[in-house]
């Protein structure tokens, strides 16, 4: 212990040292000029000879340096280019060992001048001298100094002279011309020490403006005279013309330099514009003005591959939005990858984000937020819609029996509500990032929330990349309010004016760094963007105070990756080793982090970790968010999710293990403390599974079983595979993770899933034969596998066998249940005997134990129960009270699974419309839970009424939506009424063919599971199809069959509509006395309908048709007296109704019946909802001569 604690401290001594960058032997290029320019200035006191032995290696030091850090580059420098006056005719006359001596001392002095006010000396060229300022980086003051620099070495000519020994009368004199602009400056290695160059039209213009200098001159030209006006005294001499310069140049010569006086700082820095985004933030900003104008709601998802420039494309529209005058509502959010699998992270973050709220607060704090926000916008429905949108937060306990699937819906319709609500104050403007990695239920919230926005003032903007597509592969398909928005990379030219905005510093980098880096880049912002901070961070790009210089000594050695992770890796590499450690230590926690984690993961102070994190974040390494999830912490996230993936990468595997072990500790630990441990169970298992901790599985089933209470089912089946994933060899831990995967699977309609997980727990179960509690739960999964494949007497047995063992053991919950599960099996077998006493057994059990939600279910089935003993009343008014519970207990679903039975329930009352009307109410929220099942049922039962209000269109599309959902689903009994119903279709618009293929498929299945009942409708129907396509032998048979099975039609409507068709077809045939034996039949069935039965006179109606078309009756004043059109509409065949009353009819009664027809045929063909089909409808043989003999008899009365 005691050596630990020392190696620790030594440790953190040694790390804070490096972090304080006191590195020994740093070479520093500055260091170096200003020991050089100290030198110079004790030149007098020291000596020439001193001074220039001393300046020596320093110089060779300084040029080594330079040949590392600068290369070539575009820079902004300041030329100054001097020449002696008529030197060449001097010369002429002078001994070449005295010229020599002249012109060197001449190169010293300037040499010296230049050196000493921070120059470079270019290079020498006969008796001409060009420097450089600015050459190896910049200052604000070089034009300055490089002026001071010339009226120095002017006033050294005088000394020079008279040391030079000229003759008398002789003097040296020299033109000097300097100019400031962009040059590009290249560093040639093949030149014995290290040369520089600095080429370009500076270098020509200073080179010109010194030839038109007077003698003795100092002619600086406009651009350096920006620089340095106010300090110098000028002359100014415009309009120079000068050769190889096309345009007349301004220019100014110096007099003397000004007393010393305040000069103010400049900054030239600015924001990289976006580039090559305009038509897309135009488009952002127009439709903005289309929800303010419209009044409608709008939802713009921004799609992109990683970088292409969906946040920056979302920034700009931000700023933009910020700086507009009018008001708006702000709601921000951010989805990351761990948030994938935490149901409603996404939208948690939005809403706290706007109630101003953080993870740990308390739930009291977080609750009061809520009711703020609440209310005003809600009123009196205030704190009812905080408590229960602060339920659905997990901030208070649920009331008991209360469904967590109506707890969702209602919560994420209150936050669609409150958005609405707020927009008629201001525009609400919700930016939400990384869409593709936010929970599933977060996204179905985007893709329900019409209904409540549909006219609100509320504008989404959502960036995702494609990988949304493959989670959504329909997102906003078809959806009004949706626009997708596709980001494309950018060209390259427009790839090329960005490169050159993130190194204007640097000006126009060689062709070399130019090619590479946009072939890497691809068009990719965020690539570019990376790979200029790539170049500045390896010293390919190097800043120094203002200015930036290019080193390609730097660049050759290395190749940029041809994929971003390699310039990524480059940059994390570039860190120091302790702040890659700390890098790759937060990379493991996420990429979004907190220092107090990373300091555990890294077994540090936290301290010392901030100020690495520091460093980090001014690299751009990292961000730090302005506040934290966490009391007591500092909050981070990597600038890009790449650049996380690339620092973890990075991490040994075997150092990983052991880092997700510490950050998994260091969350539990802290999420549990705080209460919030069920939020971050998934965040804490996906650490455990990285870390190699058996721990893991119970941290994933903990985190699905919450996912299931808020019916995010996507993200419980991905977590209980994970939990499955890393369960050890513990067969109750893995029977539970199937069990909850099975619930999951049953929700979604996954049949394979189901069956898998079934045969797992049982395989599970057989290692468990002493633990009863698993075992029910067994025999209540194969009861409800049973039920759903139609196989009702196993269905029974299991729920026998489940009650038992609940009785045992004193389950009250499951022995309700069982008992429920039996009732239904003997529903649907119909056994309505066995159903009616295993519903009262559920029903004074629920009851007695306060299962509200059993209770409910069974009122519902007993609804059913009763509805097959055509005693309606009684059904209706078990459907309302099963619908009150529902309703109390805030279960959505459970109300729309009820509204489907009181559909059931008006249907039979003939009260179709209202019928309808129910199952449309239903089908949305069946839709946004995924419920496949009810979806498909509803589907197919919206169909079936749509047929008898004639609306063919609406019909044909369900039921063909329907199809689609149950061939998936594999439910035989479901897809065989589904197949009946889109036959009746096919038939009612003469396909007969397609009527007589789906007919026949849909009665093969219903003999296989079973189902009676739509053995005799399918039959009759069948018959009926084939004697109107004249195959009479066939119609023959299939009445024989429906005949055969009459006694199993559940109720009398069921054997009167069967009786009917089959009636109609031994009229067809001529067989009057079969016939008229079914008439009698009919009558006695059609007085067993229950009077408040609407259908009841429709088949009076027909009956009264019947026995006078077969000569039983010649009464046709008693059915001229039932003729009207609600009574037609409910008819089977209205058609020969209407004949039958025209053969009939005397001549006064004939025209009201030829109008009546005609009213019945218009009224049909309304009602289909699409001309092409109606005319399809119409084109029937029967209904075409309706037309024509009603036509006839409307003509005869006029």
């Amino acid at each position: 212990m005691i050596a630990g604690r020392s190696g620790t401290r030594r440790r953190s001594r040694l790390y804070r040292w490096l972090m304080a960058g006191q590195v020994p032997g740093a070479d520093d290029v500055a260091q170096l000029r200003r020991a050089m320019e100290a030198l110079e200035a004790q030149r007098d006191t020291l000596g020439d000879q001193v001074v220039d032995v001393a300046l020596g290696p320093l110089r060779e030091r300084l040029d080594a340096l330079s040949a590392r850090t600068a290369g070539e580059q575009r820079r902004l420098v300041t030329v100054v280019f001097a020449d002696l006056v008529d030197f060449t005719t001097l010369s002429g006359s002078l001994d070449a060992e005295d010229v020599r001596g002249i012109v060197a001392a001449y190169f010293g002095r300037w040499q010296s001048a230049i050196t000493r006010h921070g120059g470079v000396v270019e290079k020498f060229i006969g008796d001409a001298v060009m420097a450089v300022f600015g050459l190896y980086a910049s200052e604000e003051d070089d034009a300055q100094r490089a002026v001071r620099a010339a009226l120095e070495m002017r006033a050294s000519l005088r000394d020079l002279t008279a040391a030079a020994g000229l003759p008398q009368g002789v003097r040296l004199h020299m033109r000097v011309g300097i100019d400031t602009g962009d040059v590009v400056v290249s560093t040639l290695g093949e030149r014995a020490g290290h040369e520089f160059v600095a080429v370009g039209q500076t270098v020509n213009r200073a080179s010109r403006i010194q030839a038109a200098a007077p003698v003795d001159g100092v002619l600086i030209s406009a651009g350096t005279h920006r620089h340095v006006r106010g300090l110098f005294s000028f002359e100014e001499r415009p309009g120079l013309v000068l050769k190889g310069i096309e345009d007349p140049v301004d220019a100014y010569l110096v007099r003397n330099e000004r007393p010393a006086r305040f000069h103010i700082e400049s900054d030239g820095s600015a924001d990289t514009p976006t580039v090559g985004r305009e038509r897309e933030l135009a488009m952002l900003r127009e439709t903005l003005d289309d929800v303010v104008e419209e009044r409608a709601w709008r939802l713009v998802t921004i799609v992109g591959d990683a970088g292409v420039g969906k946040s920056r494309l979302a920034f700009e529209l931000d700023r933009w939005l910020s700086e507009r005058p009018e008001p708006a509502w702000w709601f921000r959010g951010r989805a990351t990858r761990s948030d994938l699998h935490r149901p409603n992270a996404l939208l948690r973050t939005v809403l706290f984000a706007r109630i101003g709220v953080t993870e740990t607060d308390p739930p009291a704090t977080v609750e009061q937020a809520i009711g703020t926000a609440f209310a005003t916008p809600f009123g009196s429905r205030a704190a009812a819609a905080a408590r229960t949108v602060s339920t659905w937060l997990g901030l208070r306990d649920p009331e008991p029996g209360t469904d967590p699937r109506g707890l969702r819906q209602q919560a994420t319709t209150l936050l669609a509500e409150l958005m609405a609500r707020i927009s008629e104050v201001a525009p609400v403007v919700v930016l939400l990032e990384d869409v593709h990695w936010a929970d599933d239920e977060s996204l179905d919230w985007l893709e329900s929330a019409d209904e409540q926005l549909r006219s609100a003032r509320v504008y989404v903007v959502a960036t995702a990349r494609p990988a949304l597509f493959d989670r959504r592969p329909l997102w906003g398909e078809g959806r009004a309010h949706h626009v997708r928005l596709d980001l494309a990379p950018l060209g390259r030219r427009a790839s090329r004016t960005l490169l050159d905005e993130l190194t204007h510093h640097a000006g126009t980098l060689p062709d070399v760094v130019v090619d590479t880096v946009l072939g890497a880049a691809d068009g990719n912002p965020f690539y570019l963007e990376e790979l200029a901070a790539w170049l500045h961070e390896t010293g390919v790009v190097v800043r120094r105070d203002a200015e930036w210089r290019v080193d390609l000594s730097r660049w050759e050695p290395l190749v940029v990756p041809a994929t971003l992770r390699g310039v990524l890796q480059a940059r994390i590499d570039a860190l120091g080793p302790l702040d890659r450690d700390v890098a790759q230590r937060a990379a493991v926690v996420g990429r979004v982090f907190w220092d107090t984690a990373v300091a555990a993961v890294a077994g540090e102070d936290p301290a010392d970790v901030g100020t690495v994190l520091d460093r980090l974040r001014a690299v751009g390494i990292v961000q730090e968010r302005a506040t934290s999830s966490f009391d007591g912490t500092r909050e981070f996230l990597f600038a890009h999710s790449l650049l996380r993936d690339v620092a973890y990468d990075g991490v040994l595997r075997s150092r990983r293990t052991v880092d997700h072990r510490q950050a998994a500790a260091w969350l539990a630990d802290l999420t549990e403390r705080t209460g919030r441990g069920d939020e971050y169970a998934a965040v804490v298992a996906d650490h455990l599974e990285r870390g190699a901790d058996e721990g893991a599985a119970g941290w994933y089933l903990r985190a699905a079983r919450r996912a299931g209470s808020v019916w995010a089912l996507q993200d419980a089946e991905n977590l209980l595979a994970g939990a499955l994933r890393t369960a050890p060899a513990d067969p109750a831990l893995r029977f539970d993770a199937h069990a909850e995967r099975l619930l999951v699977r049953e929700r979604r309609g996954d049949v394979d899933g189901q069956h898998a997980d079934l045969e797992a727990m049982a395989a599970s179960a057989a290692d468990l034969p002493a633990d009863e509690a698993r075992q029910l739960r067994l025999a209540l999964a194969r009861s409800v596998w049973a039920f759903e494949r139609s196989s009702y007497d196993d269905a029974s047995a299991h729920a026998a066998q489940a009650a038992d063992l609940a009785r045992h053991l004193g389950a009250d919950a499951e022995l309700a249940a069982a008992q429920l599960a039996f009732a239904k099996a003997r529903q649907w077998a119909f056994d309505l005997d066995g159903a009616r006493a295993a519903l009262t057994d559920a029903l004074r059990t629920a009851r007695a134990h306060g299962l509200t939600d059993v209770e409910a279910e069974a009122l519902r089935y007993r609804s059913m129960t009763e509805v097959a003993e055509d005693d309606y009343a009684a059904a209706l008014a078990s459907v309302e009270a099963a619908y009150a519970l529902n309703s109390q207990r805030g279960d959505e679903e459970a109300q729309a699974v009820t509204l489907h039975q009181s559909s059931n329930v008006l249907y039979h009352l003939g009260r179709y419309s209202e019928a309808l009307s129910a199952l449309i109410q239903a089908l949305p929220l069946f839709r946004r839970t995924g419920y496949r099942y009810r979806e498909a049922v509803t589907l197919t039962n919206a169909a079936a009424i749509a047929l008898f209000t004639g609306q063919l269109a609406d019909a044909g599309r369900w039921v063909t939506e329907s199809l689609e959902i149950i061939r998936r689903l594999d439910d035989q009994e479901a897809l065989a009424t589904a197949l009946g119903v889109h036959g009746q279709v096919e038939a009612l618009l003469g396909r007969t063919a397609s009527a007589h293929e789906l007919f026949t498929e849909a009665l093969t299945i219903a003999k296989e599971v079973g189902d009676h009942q739509l053995e005799v409708d399918l039959a009759a129907l069948l018959a009926l199809l084939m004697v109107e396509a004249g195959v009479p032998e066939s119609a023959r048979e299939w009445a024989g069959v429906a005949l055969a099975s009459m006694s199993d039609a559940h109720t009398a409507k069921d054997r009167a509509e069967a009786l009917l068709r089959v009636h109609y077809v031994y009229r067809e045939l001529g067989e009057v006395s079969r016939a008229s034996a079914l008439a009698r039949d009919l009558a006695a069935v059609v007085a067993d309908v229950p009077d408040d039965v609407r259908a009841r006179a429709s088949y009076e109606l027909e009956l009264a048709a019947a026995q006078i078309a077969l000569g039983r009756s010649s009464d046709h004043v008693e059915l001229l007296s039932r003729l009207d059109l609600e009574a037609l509409r409910g008819c089977v065949r209205p058609e020969a109704v209407l004949a039958t009353a025209l053969d009939a009819g005397d001549g006064a009664a004939l025209p009201d019946v030829a109008e009546l027809a005609l009213a019945l045929l218009d009224d049909r063909t309304s009602a289909i909802g699409d001309p092409d089909l109606a005319r399809e409808y119409l084109a029937t043989s029967g209904r075409e001569a309706l037309r024509q003999r009603a036509s006839r008899a409307r003509a005869e009365r006029s």
